[in-house]
């Protein structure tokens, strides 16, 4: 037995537990469903709130489907967030109705800085019992805040709400994002909110209420940075609700960006330093296997990579060993429950027709989308226990100030 025999033997054993982990946590989470009860009449009041930037031109759309909501009118506001608006988006909004939030004298950078500032703002007042992010496409199922009332009336303090893929019926692109989304942002999305186990969550249709934030505010973590936020409320033992029922509907026309490989390596380490293994660590004192299961999914890969690799070793040993040998057939078997996996994913997620007749493409889109992630330059993780460059930069030139007066009155002495 060679030694790159012996690495796939090993590579393809520590990926078929993965596979293995994750298919069985998933048809559980899938299985155990329970009978709902009916919905409870509405009795909360809600802020949508919305940060924009120059969306002028499908704002206006997006405030009057929102207001057109199957729910009572004076129980929720819509909330616009400019981010560096330059155009009438702001101008837009107040027409169609909506209440606009902007920064005052203070600027904000982006739309996480929006996020924040309008929640604190809006929390500070005792009128709204749920807090909900959307986008300026948002675009919700008719039953949205009825589901979501009902949820927080039944005992949820924070709700992730359904997701699904809308657009041109046969268009290559609708099949392409229905897919993506059906493998990101984690391939226990949806089930392991059920379980308590972390991660898979999307900032779109994330709702917060009131009790939560009082508790918990919303800056450490923050809100926006929503995997460090879901860990926090795992270790302090708060369920994250999954509201299939409350569906919201992208038209987004385009493939989500692709993000940088390096980038993904240092979120990853990040989340397992500062939450994984602390929770982990908690999870054994306390004898909890919900948080022990919740740090070590942070250390699964993302199922598009685990995709990926599973194909490119497959090829890799077709080419080596040929189709009959036992490792080829292994890794066939992989890729054929992953497949499996990525159908019953797209099942869940009422797919379009089209992103069936897509998914020979998937292999491709996969490999191209890996190879131009290792090209993009990463983003630096601000760290919180280490300073921000920019304050290691002043701090730095503060100190060349106070150094400077000592180096000339040495000179001015030895002279």
């Amino acid at each position: 037995m060679t030694l790159l025999t012996l690495f796939e033997l090993l590579v393809l054993a520590g990926w078929s537990s993965i596979v293995l982990y994750g298919f069985v946590v998933s048809l559980i989470g899938w299985s155990t469903k329970r009978r709902e009860a009916p919905l409870i009449y509405p009795r909360h009041i809600f802020a949508l709130i919305v940060p924009v930037e120059n969306d002028e031109a499908i704002i206006g759309k997006t405030v009057e489907h929102l207001r057109r909501l199957e729910y009572p009118r004076n129980m929720f506001e819509v909330v616009i967030a400019p981010v560096n608006s330059t155009d009438q988006t702001t101008t837009v909004a107040r027409r169609k109705g909506a209440i606009v939030y902007g920064p005052g004298n203070k600027n904000w950078r982006n739309r996480d800085d929006a996020i924040l500032a309008s929640l604190e703002r809006l929390s500070s007042k005792n009128r709204f019992d749920g807090f909900i992010i959307l986008d300026a496409m948002a675009r919700l199922s008719a039953n949205y805040l009825n589901v979501l009332s009902d949820k927080l009336s039944k005992g949820a303090l924070v709700i992730q709400s359904g997701y699904q893929i809308s657009g041109a019926k046969w268009s290559l692109e609708t099949g392409l994002r229905a897919i993506l989304a059906a493998l990101s942002p984690s391939w226990l999305t949806g089930w392991s909110v059920k379980f308590r186990l972390g991660g898979g969550g999307r900032r779109i249709g994330f709702c917060l209420s009131r009790r939560i934030i009082d508790k918990y505010k919303i800056r450490n973590p923050a809100v926006t940075d929503l995997d460090g936020y879901t860990f926090r409320l795992l270790r302090e033992n708060v369920d994250v609700m999954f509201a299939a029922k409350a569906k919201i509907y992208d038209w987004s026309p385009s493939l989500p960006p692709v993000q940088s490989l390096a980038g993904r390596w240092q979120t990853t380490w990040y989340q397992i330093r500062h939450h994984a293994l602390p929770m982990i660590k908690e999870g054994i004192e306390w004898k909890s296997m919900a948080q022990v299961l919740g740090g070590v999914n942070a250390f699964l890969p993302s199922f598009t990579g685990v995709l990926s690799i599973g194909m490119f070793f497959f090829v890799l040993a077709a080419y080596l060993h040929g189709l009959s040998s036992s490792i080829s057939i292994g890794w066939m078997v992989l890729n054929a429950i992953l497949s499996l996996f990525v159908l019953l994913r797209m099942i869940q997620m009422q797919s379009p027709v089209i992103a069936y007749a897509t998914i020979p493409m998937l292999p491709f889109v996969l490999w191209w989308r890996a190879l131009h992630s290792c090209f993009i330059k990463a983003e630096r993780v601000v760290d919180p226990i280490d300073p921000p460059a920019e304050a290691f930069v002043h701090n730095k030139r503060k100190s060349r100030r106070r150094r400077s007066p000592g180096r000339h009155s040495r000179r001015q002495q030895s002279s």
